[in-house]
């Protein structure tokens, strides 16, 4: 595609929001800084972007688009804010490689039988809000998680180093 050379990007607070397939296969994307002024995230706006290994989704979101991330098969942390009320169909369709979901919904967000890949319910440990946990174990489909804990935290966001500076002389 004509992206897959991009390897990082900061969506600034200029932009609103993130339309369908926005970053569509950007393949070595191993960094995205969604700003806080994104109210939704469109279809398959990250798909493919199998460099991603974390994406924490900003507070004014409420609706993730279908396919939104699907096939970001290094995807391993996600961080829903407490503004999510609905991930739609096939959202994180085969991200295998996730282990953990942030959610931080007090009510817990509409998601359908093919939100996320069959086995991680098994395999990733979803954690809520304190006090949220009946909520989800009794909620259609987050109930299938098998390993939940209460009081979650914005993941650590790994640090980046600056690009180094080459100069040269004459």
């Amino acid at each position: 595609t004509y992206c897959s050379g991009l390897t990082s990007i900061a969506i600034p607070n200029s932009v609103k929001t993130i339309g369908n397939d926005a970053f569509y296969g950007c393949s070595g994307m191993t960094s995205v800084t969604i700003s806080n002024s994104i109210t939704s995230i469109g279809e398959y706006a990250f798909y493919n972007c199998e460099g991603l290994t974390y994406v924490t989704i900003p507070s004014k979101v409420s609706i993730i688009g279908s396919w939104a991330f699907a096939y970001c098969t290094n995807l391993s942390i996600v961080y829903l804010p407490e503004s999510v009320s609905k991930i739609s169909q096939d959202a994180f369709a085969n991200c295998r490689s996730i282990t953990r979901i942030e959610c931080m919904a007090l009510t817990p967000p509409l998601v359908y039988n093919d939100t996320f890949s069959s086995d991680i319910y098994r395999k990733a440990t979803l954690s809520v809000p304190e006090g949220c946990a009946d909520k989800y174990k009794a909620a259609n489909i987050w109930k299938e998680f098998t390993n939940m804990t209460v009081g979650g935290v914005v993941p650590d966001e790994p640090k980046q180093c600056a690009a180094p500076v080459i100069t040269y002389a004459d």
